[in-house]
């Protein structure tokens, strides 16, 4: 199959490689530092060698290394779940570790000695078929809902739990995905050597998988791919320097790093959208009532005709740290159809209260009711699938996709289409994701981001990102929105229009709890006002009426009453 000069062997090399960095690639998009690809590629490997070499089929040996692989993967998973980052990869390297060791001792895998006489059943032209088809399904899995939910994990816990991904769920899935795609790139080694031993899946080996991962980047899945392929011809193509070629390919490896700190693959990606032309970016302010604009806001989980029907009700909330009361004994109501504010100095435990109601945090004591249901035992990822939806003090979204893939992603965690039915084409999940998309756009032409649809997060500016993630936030379709300093970093300019949007969205029955600094906004804007002090609701009624409070004035806003 030589193909522009680079032989067979080359070739079949830059397939198995390939695979095998797939199969990290699928562990490291959802954040897990998982090193135990090794591993389970000597299960594939040793697998279809036991069965070719005792006369039994190929398919055979190669199926059951995936179901031992993706069996011993979700179980390493979910020991390893709370595990992260080098703790998460000393553990995994462990299980590589063990791998060898049972390799080494057992008789009938042959020892050190190895397996020989394996049939070299796979040419360069089928090797490429599997990595073609491998990367295709990899393709396919990273643009679905689940695809998001991974990357998402991957750059933020805490906000992919906001969300409603699952974490544990997330990790188990990839642990063993990963296992599987390692465990076929060693049935590909197999067939393709006719020899394998213990020494073959060695730390060499896994620095050789990382380094294709580094070098070729891992926010796009064919990253890996590119890494894979260059440092595999590296090589070859700087043998003609002698003993002077590991030093030129290490200073090649090092120079691809330091100007393409996100890998190959990245740097092109982003060069790519920068060299793009872009318009100006819409103000805000510039697009006039949402509802004209769109009907983009409308299509939230609450019913305009339920007004005025309590949503969330929380009771007697408290919540210590420590020696620290930062909530103390909390009650509130948050009704549909109505916009309500929530003041206090800095340190009154506003940020905490909202923590407690999305489930980030868990209260001390007290409840929390959504339309009468007792969420108070439920995580933050099913809060968030119920309807309460959040923003946070200071912006957390995932900047490694496009400001379209952010809303578009938030449309797809509140519709939950089938994952597997997008990656097999399916009538009905593809109209779903074409609805996610034309959803997605319509979010962002209503908070003035059309313009900068395509860019990535991490080129936004911050009034772009905190408009952002209140479209994410609607994308989310919440039953109780909880904004967390939303104003904070927005041009005066906009905020005429923000407010307009947070009264469209009370009319189509979403209860709203607006945190806000500025009293301006937040008089303009709420139907009613709550003051906290200490983690003590000091005042609740009507705005004019809570911002001429007393104690309000004493505490907040600093102008003490006579």
């Amino acid at each position: 199959m030589s193909f522009l000069g680079i032989s067979d062997p080359l070739i079949i090399g830059m397939a198995v490689a390939s695979v095998s960095a797939l199969g990290f690639y699928i562990a490291f998009a959802a954040g897990q530092l998982n090193v135990s690809q090794t591993g389970f590629m000597a299960i594939g490997a040793y697998s279809v060698a036991m069965t070719t070499t005792k006369g039994l089929s190929i398919t055979l040996g190669v199926l059951i290394g995936i179901a031992i692989s993706s069996a011993l993967g979700a179980l390493l998973s979910a020991i390893t779940s709370r595990l992260s980052g080098v703790y998460l990869a000393i553990a995994t390297l462990a299980f590589v570790t063990v791998v060898q060791q049972a390799i080494y001792i057992t008789p009938f895998l042959k020892g050190p000695m190895g397996i020989f006489g394996i049939p070299l059943a796979l040419n360069a032209w089928q090797s490429v078929a599997i990595l073609v088809v491998v990367a295709f399904v990899v393709s396919r899995l990273m643009a679905s809902r689940l695809g998001y939910e991974m990357r998402i994990l991957r750059e933020d816990p805490i906000v992919a739990r906001g969300v409603g991904v699952n974490e544990i769920r997330i990790r188990i899935f990839t642990g063993a995905a990963s296992a599987v795609l390692a465990s076929i790139a060693g049935n590909m080694l197999a067939l393709t050597t006719s020899y394998i031993a213990p020494e073959e899946f060695g730390f060499h080996r896994l620095i050789d998988i990382l380094s294709f991962g580094v070098v070729g980047g891992t926010d796009r899945f064919w990253g890996p791919i590119v890494g894979a392929g260059f440092l595999t011809l590296l090589p070859e193509y700087t043998r003609w320097l002698q003993e002077y070629r590991m030093v030129l390919t290490g200073v090649i490896i090092v120079g691809v790093v330091v100007l393409f700190p996100e890998g190959i693959a990245g740097g092109v990606t982003r060069l790519w959208v920068r060299l793009r032309p872009q318009r100006s970016n819409q103000d805000l302010s510039s697009i006039g009532d949402a509802r004209q604009e769109t009907d983009a806001v409308s299509d939230t989980r609450g019913n305009a005709a339920a007004s005025g029907k309590v949503l969330c009700s929380a009771s007697n909330l408290q919540k210590h740290f420590g020696g620290v009361t930062a909530v103390d004994d909390i009650s509130l109501d948050l009704t549909a159809g109505v916009v309500q504010g929530l003041i206090g100095p800095n340190g009154a435990g506003k940020s905490t209260l909202v923590d407690l109601l999305s489930g980030e945090q868990r209260t001390s004591t007290g409840r929390i009711l959504v339309e009468s249901e007792d969420i108070t035992p439920l995580p933050a990822y099913t809060r968030a699938r119920l309807g309460v939806v959040r923003t946070y003090q200071h912006s957390r979204i995932t900047q490694s996709i496009t400001a379209q893939e952010v809303v578009f992603s938030g449309c797809l965690l509140a519709s939950r289409p089938s994952s597997l039915g997008y990656m097999l084409a399916l009538p009905s999940s593809r109209r779903v994701y074409r609805d996610a998309t034309e959803k997605a756009e319509s979010i962002l032409r209503t908070l003035g981001l059309g313009e900068v649809a395509s860019r990535y997060v991490r080129d936004l500016g911050w009034e772009e990102q905190r408009r952002l993630e209140i479209a994410r936030a609607i994308a989310l379709r919440p039953k109780v929105l909880l904004l967390d300093e939303p104003t904070a970093g927005m041009h005066a300019d906009s905020l005429p229009a923000f407010s307009r949007l947070l009264r469209t969205l009370a009319s189509d029955g979403t209860a709203v709890l607006l945190i806000e600094h500025n009293v301006a906004f937040i008089r303009s804007t709420v139907d009613t006002l709550y003051a906290m002090d200490s983690g003590k609701m000091i005042a609740h009624g009507e705005p004019g009426e809570v911002l001429a409070n007393p104690f309000v004035v004493d505490s907040y806003l600093g102008a003490r009453s006579t």
